[in-house]
């Protein structure tokens, strides 16, 4: 937060969230993907490239770091990589499909990972209609095995025609288990060369009105005190978005209606993505749009102080995360107070777990 307060009173551009794809091989196939990572064979960053990322960012002001692939899990050096991150004295997380933590957990003990985020898209049938046969019961699996091991557990459901009526067991499976559960919003791929494209059109729900009252009951178990990440109102402009969830995830000034007011956006500012290729974004979102920048090519710190000077061309977008983070990069105090909510909750639940 001194960090946040600091560069927004003197309005630098600084990377605090660093999403950091360490690898492009995934053992999963959902249907949504933003990348083609499932087709992939070999790996784009060797060991030191990765470590040398890492030490650029810490010292350009990075202060989260999300190892996030494809999965991450796959890398026979995971641990060598969180642990630098940590040395750096940076906050680590892992975006993670957890189908290989219980095999790799020996690797991550005594890294002191802040947490652990995954997906589950509701119940055993919608989840495996999305993510492919046989996925719940493996993630499901490593989400235990996380808890089981103290670590922080974070679990985002996607929507999609396949599961709206999952969200409320998906809740309570959240509450029973000991672990917290957000939710999103499915947006398309990102870019037409990839074969699931059209996929992830087709797998949204076309029906705006059941996914409004899909949130409407995120709420409502959000104002009952239930473990739902992020905060009510993010979950709220959601529900409240102008467009039809069938269309992009963002609209632009010539597609935004006109009394419809978007929530600030500082990705641009605070928010670094580094694809397995080199390639830099500030926004998942943009990846067909924003300029070419690498990181091999440039180093971080060029091709950063390139991509934050990119004026995109959208002005709203209805990815939940995304606008959330945004509101609390704004420094939002009912954001702040729900991101410390969810903290407690998840501390409460391990001193729970350990008294018992």
């Amino acid at each position: 937060m001194i960090h946040l307060i600091r560069h927004r009173l003197s309005g630098a551009h600084v990377p605090l969230f660093t999403a950091l794809a360490i690898t492009n091989r995934c053992n999963y196939q959902c249907i949504y993907c933003y990348g083609d990572y499932y087709h992939q064979k070999h790996e784009n960053f060797s060991t030191s490239e990765l470590l040398q990322i890492i030490d650029d960012l810490a010292k350009m002001g990075t202060r989260i770091v999300n190892l996030i692939g494809g999965e991450p899990l796959l890398r026979d050096d995971i641990n060598l990589i969180a642990k630098r991150v940590k040395e750096n004295g940076m906050i680590c997380t892992i975006s993670s499909n957890l189908s290989l933590l219980p095999e790799k957990i020996d690797k991550l003990r005594g890294i002191d990972i802040d947490s652990i985020d995954t997906s589950l898209d509701g119940l055993e049938k919608g989840n495996d209609k999305n993510r492919g046969k046989g996925t719940f019961q493996k993630t499901f699996k490593g989400i235990k095995c996380a808890i089981k091991n103290n670590i922080k557990t974070n679990v985002n459901m996607v929507l999609t025609k396949y599961n709206l009526a999952d969200v409320e067991p998906m809740i309570k499976l959240a509450a029973d288990t000991g672990f917290a559960v957000s939710f999103n919003v499915v947006y398309e791929s990102h870019s037409a060369e990839y074969k699931n494209y059209q996929d992830s059109f087709d797998i949204k729900n076309k029906d705006d009105k059941e996914i409004k009252e899909a949130l409407k009951k995120i709420i409502s178990y959000k104002e009952k005190g239930y473990p739902v990440r992020f905060s009510k109102i993010a979950y709220q402009y959601a529900h409240d978005w102008p467009c039809s969830y069938g269309g992009k995830v963002y609209i632009t000034d010539k597609t935004k209606p006109k009394d419809f007011k978007p929530i600030k956006c500082y990705h641009p500012q605070f928010f670094c993505y580094i694809d397995t290729d080199g390639r830099m974004y500030d926004c998942l979102h943009l990846k067909d749009i924003s300029p070419i920048v690498n990181v091999k090519e440039l180093g971080v710190q060029k091709a950063w102080e390139k991509i934050s000077s990119f004026n995109p061309s959208c002005v709203a977008c209805y990815s939940i995360c995304n606008n959330d983070s945004n509101m609390i990069f704004g420094l939002k105090p009912q954001n702040l107070f729900s991101t410390t909510k969810d903290l407690l909750f998840t501390k409460a639940k391990k001193h729970e777990d350990s008294a018992s």
